[in-house]
């Protein structure tokens, strides 16, 4: 039953992490067309997570020694492989519409993900 509880945060870093490359997409499409912006990529979610469980010591609260950013602290970064144009700008809708479909299966995953894991839990407690 504990090992739920861990599947909902971990279900929630994703939804938030989806939620913030979603903003992130909808910042490079509205700049589609600015004169010399460059596009804003965002570290994937496997690696981010990844590197949080691989310390050795476990943090409850993100002020605690070692520890590593939530899931609402994404990092961003200039998408340095991405063609730029006369203009000097680096946005490619049709890269990002991908990019944001892609982004929504990730982000359906994890409400389905913390939909069932609801479910289990008030199966559990003799609500479901």
């Amino acid at each position: 039953m504990l090992d739920s509880l861990s599947l909902l945060r971990i279900a929630g870093e994703k939804s938030s992490a989806s939620a913030t490359a979603h903003s992130v997409i909808a910042r490079n499409i509205a700049n589609a067309d600015t004169p010399g912006f460059r596009a804003l990529g965002i570290e994937s979610f496997k690696s981010r997570f990844t590197a949080e469980n691989s310390a050795s010591l476990r943090t409850t609260r993100a002020e605690h020694m070692f520890a590593t950013a939530p899931a609402s602290d994404v990092k961003t970064y200039i998408d340095t492989a991405a063609p730029v144009d006369q203009n000097g700008n680096s946005v490619s809708l049709e890269r990002e519409m991908v990019r944001m479909a892609e982004n929504r299966q990730e982000h359906d995953l994890a409400l389905t993900v913390y939909k069932s894991t609801l479910g289990i839990l008030r199966a559990g407690l003799g609500r479901g």
